[in-house]
């Protein structure tokens, strides 16, 4: 499966493609992964080595870049130019374009949706401040208007008598 020379094993090589496929899925980054390496890729695709990708080729190991039969199924109506059922590379190379395109979008699209997400938490916040607010409004009307009146007029502050304490 991941023997790419048909050597019958596994070198160095092939095993680090493998551990280079295994963190581009962990870190979310296979369609970045295809792309950047889209010959590699389509070299582990084609099984038979017919310089071409079939539909059943890219079945077997869709799996390794999170591809499923239906997005497989989409992948070839889209990108068969030739209709023949199989991705040559340079079919294969405009399905990898495409796929960082869709990529990107998706992303945009997530940061937007958390954008408008934060956005609707701070106005539920600003809200619920201006109905506290309405809430107390009188009360604080009138401390304010309290607080200016003492202000302006200045009245006097109540001494004890000096006596008092004598007195007690």
């Amino acid at each position: 499966m991941l023997d790419v020379d048909g050597s019958g094993d596994i070198d160095y090589d092939e095993f680090y493609l493998v551990i280079c496929i295994l963190i581009a899925i962990k870190d979310k980054q296979e369609k970045q992964f295809i792309y950047r390496h889209s010959r590699t890729v389509f070299d582990l695709l084609d099984e038979d080595g017919s310089n071409s990708v079939s539909a059943e080729e890219f079945k077997n190991f869709g799996f390794l870049f999170n591809f499923h039969s239906d997005a497989v199924k989409a992948i070839f109506e889209e990108f068969d130019i030739s209709g023949d059922q199989e991705l040559d590379y340079k079919e294969f190379k405009m399905f990898t374009m495409a796929c960082i395109d869709r990529q990107i979008d998706i992303e945009k699209d997530i940061q937007k949706k958390a954008a408008e997400k934060e956005i609707k938490e701070k106005l539920k916040e600003k809200r619920k401040f201006e109905a506290e607010f309405k809430k107390h409004e009188n009360r604080l009307i009138f401390i304010t208007q309290f607080l200016s009146i003492r202000r302006e007029t200045r009245l006097p502050q109540v001494r004890p008598h000096p006596l008092s304490a004598v007195m007690e």
